[in-house]
């Protein structure tokens, strides 16, 4: 059965950004919150191995140059636009920031702000400086990821047997999870083996396996009763395990840093086998509505909700922060990505580069808000 639209995967992907809003509100709220990011990684991964192996199979090869343009369309805009409005809020605001900011940057629209921050010494968990642009180092690693794994999978298909394929990237999973651990020194800074690609690849490649082995397009509603249960009932053991965790884990936990990522991402993908089955309980719990609204914005989200919590809170000591921020932090999140996802997101994502041709009352808006924000912001600068 070929389903282009998996609504549990959406409802994984709102259970990850509530937890990483929440986090960045206020981490004693959530001490594991941040773990939000790694269960991105492991969708990111499945999904796009298995749309990738999907091709191929189809076609006999991947046309590597359209997958790219398509990621471009859909990642690109929303985190440009973003970076502008923060730019211009910070020349009209905040330009203490501003220094700092020009490099953040150019790190961020060349994907490579994980190695940015681990250049500038820059530490997630214990920064007290505003550096709004900080959480797009997983964005980095994620376009790391789509750059070079396309090339690899390719070469691969063409040489090696799947089973050939799925063995190297077990082992190379296996590699990044030890090269986490032997870097790990609790009493020092843990920003290298946080933001490295090399030792974030673990997540990642778990759901690439995953594609391998339980490819979503290719499940059938009329699976055997009993399997049904048992892939619900290890779902639901993820689900509760990931659960537990983002509550009661924090970045202090010796045990995530020493296979504990590893560990996590494959409970992570108990729960997306089971939500990708068209016939699980869990695939309807986690397609309700309210879950697959927020997951359809969760990209929008992710990237807003960071520079709006870090802008609005500078001006407080942290840990002391007024409820009322809070709540509007959260409000103004939500009102941004939802003006994104509409006017920016969306519309290039479905037209590329024609949204600047098909003159809807919306697209129009679309067109004066990026050329001002782009004519304007350099000149300001």
């Amino acid at each position: 059965m070929n389903r282009k639209y998996l609504p549990g995967l959406d409802g994984i992907r709102a259970i990850a950004v509530i937890a990483i809003i929440i986090f960045h509100l206020n981490p004693k709220w959530l001490p594991g919150g941040f773990l939000g990011v790694d269960t991105f990684f492991v969708i990111s991964g499945y999904l796009i191995a298995m749309l990738l192996i999907n091709e191929y199979e189809k076609t006999g090869t991947i046309n590597i140059l359209q997958f790219w343009i398509r990621r471009m369309k859909r990642l690109f805009p929303p985190v440009l636009f973003m970076i502008l409005i923060v730019i211009q809020y910070i020349i009209f605001f905040d330009q203490s920031l501003l220094y700092q900011l020009k490099k953040d940057v150019i790190a961020a629209l060349l994907y490579i702000s994980n190695w940015w921050y681990i250049f500038d010494g820059l530490s997630y968990f214990e920064s007290f400086e505003a550096r709004p642009l900080e959480h797009l180092w997983s964005l980095a690693i994620e376009e790391q990821f789509y750059l070079l794994f396309p090339l690899i999978l390719i070469l691969m298909l063409n040489k090696w047997s799947k089973k050939n394929i799925l063995l190297l990237f077990f082992v190379v999973s296996i590699l990044s999870a030890i090269l986490m651990s032997t870097l790990y020194d609790p009493a020092a800074n843990v920003s290298r083996i946080y933001f490295g690609t090399d030792t974030r690849l673990q997540t990642l490649l778990l759901g690439v396996m995953c594609a391998f082995i339980w490819p979503a397009f290719k499940l059938k509603h009329d699976a055997p009763r009993i399997l049904v249960v048992i892939i619900d009932f290890l779902g639901f053991i993820g689900l509760i395990v990931l659960m537990y965790s983002i509550y009661k884990l924090s970045e202090h936990s010796v045990f995530l840093f020493n296979g504990g990522f590893y560990v996590l991402g494959i409970f992570t993908l108990l729960i997306i086998m089971a939500a990708v089955h068209p016939s699980s309980i869990m695939s309807r719990l986690l397609g309700i509505k309210p879950l697959t609204v927020i997951g359809k914005y969760s990209y929008s989200l992710y990237l807003w909700h960071y520079p709006v919590i870090v802008l609005m809170q500078k001006h407080f000591v942290q840990g002391q922060v007024p409820i009322y921020i809070h709540i509007s932090s959260v409000i103004l999140t939500i009102v941004l990505a939802v003006f994104s996802y509409k006017l920016i997101e969306r519309p290039y994502r479905l037209n590329g580069l024609k949204v600047f041709t098909i003159m809807s009352i919306k697209n129009f808006i679309t067109v004066i808000v990026t050329l001002y924000l782009c004519i304007s912001t350099p000149y300001l600068l």
